[in-house]
């Protein structure tokens, strides 16, 4: 389809009944678009602005036909007329966040063992081995990840393997259900990629509501509190903590979770925000720091948090993932997942110190001090992080 073909869906019908974005959702105008290859992640905000500025464009139907003289005097029959690939793509992910599940991971001998959480289940709550005196790490991996993923894996056996004794509760939140395409299908293409991605994106509120749901019956029941509560996201994950962050506020008075670290937060629909979703913000937790290390590309650019430290300046490649295949993809990936090494290096290590303006200072991921003055801090490192591509998990 031509850009031209645009023009028959959209010129000057903005009178017509259906509104394409909200009737079939962002995805489906995303597959409506020419079938160009993402090569670059110039190519992929392209394709976002481009699908996004059909927005507010409407098509003709019978109920409500277009005015006389209208660009648009097309018919459509969205059942007849799109195909079958679509379709499926339109159900890359499931919608339902009684699928959403929550896993205890508190076991200093064999760490591969989970208690599983199940929502509003009180038994399972009261056998999950969480320790009520202790504070609580709440792990939200990204987009097509889940539980066996890189991340939440490495900051999950970072803490294990630095605990002598059980000193903290680990909630691994696996969301993969809602945000991992690759559950469904074995094979995606990079158009299919980013059409699977917006509609994980468009998951988030709901993933971070019950994130928030489920503190909240664990704080009710006096397993947490809000206040030894810490959120750890990366990319999707970073802005599904906002959510849950924001969320439990509203169902606490106000009341804030302790922190919230954000590792390389997504960049693509969030910032610039040309999604209908809530990028995170430096108000979703008493105190918020992020790591960036793939801001413009795959990670946000700019600050979005209290304290935001740029690893080897957060360029779109970080120095030992310039060797990936695809520089722009695959290099991409493997600068994004670099926040996720850095933090779970950090656990052990609380002499990672990045340097700010006027000698300011500020001690990188785990041990950063809640009160470090609020800016923008470099933080240099050369280490080889050869397994820190995010592949995605089946």
């Amino acid at each position: 389809m031509s850009d031209t073909s645009f023009e028959l869906f959209c010129g000057d019908c903005i009178n017509a009944s259906i509104n394409i974005f909200s009737q079939f959702g962002p995805h489906f105008v995303l597959l409506l678009l020419p079938k160009i290859p993402i090569s670059s992640n110039e190519a992929t905000l392209n394709l976002y602005k481009r699908a996004m500025a059909l927005q507010n464009c409407r098509i003709n139907s019978k109920s409500n036909p277009v005015n006389p003289g209208s660009a648009n005097l097309i018919k459509f029959d969205p059942i007849k007329q799109v195909p079958n690939f679509i379709i499926r793509l339109m159900n890359c992910v499931k919608r339902d966040p009684n699928l959403i599940r929550f896993f205890v991971a508190n076991d200093i001998v064999n760490n591969g063992t989970y208690k599983e959480i199940i929502f509003n289940d009180k038994e399972s709550l009261m056998h999950s081995g969480i320790d009520p005196q202790l504070p609580l790490k709440v792990l939200i991996h990204g987009y097509n990840q889940n539980i066996s993923s890189q991340f939440p894996q490495n900051v999950k056996d970072g803490y294990l393997a630095g605990q002598k004794t059980f000193d903290k509760n680990i909630l691994i939140v696996d969301y993969g259900a809602l945000g991992n395409a690759y559950i469904y299908y074995n094979k995606l293409t990079d158009v299919d990629v980013t059409t699977c991605y917006i509609q994980a994106a468009l998951n988030a509120a709901k993933v971070g509501t019950r994130i928030a749901e489920m503190l909240q019956v664990l704080i009710r029941h006096g397993y947490a509190e809000l206040n030894r509560i810490h959120l750890i996201g990366h990319s999707l994950g970073s802005h599904i903590g906002g959510y849950a962050g924001n969320y439990l506020q509203k169902l606490n008075k106000g009341a804030k979770v302790a922190r919230f670290t954000a590792l390389d937060p997504a960049g693509p629909g969030f910032r610039p925000n040309i999604l209908p979703v809530r990028s995170m913000t430096p108000n979703d937790a008493e105190f918020v720091d992020v790591l960036h290390t793939n801001q413009a590309a795959f990670g946000a650019a700019g600050r979005i948090g209290q304290v935001d430290i740029y690893i080897n300046g957060a360029i779109a490649l970080q120095p030992t993932c310039v060797t990936a295949t695809d520089a722009t993809t695959l290099g991409g990936w493997c600068s994004h997942g670099v926040s996720t090494v850095i933090f779970a290096k950090s656990i052990s290590n609380h002499r990672m110190i990045a340097k700010g303006l006027l000698g300011k200072t500020a001690i990188v991921g785990e041990f950063c001090r809640t009160n470090t003055t609020h800016g923008n801090y470099e933080y240099t490192s050369l280490d080889e992080y050869t397994s820190s591509s995010t592949t995605a998990a089946t």
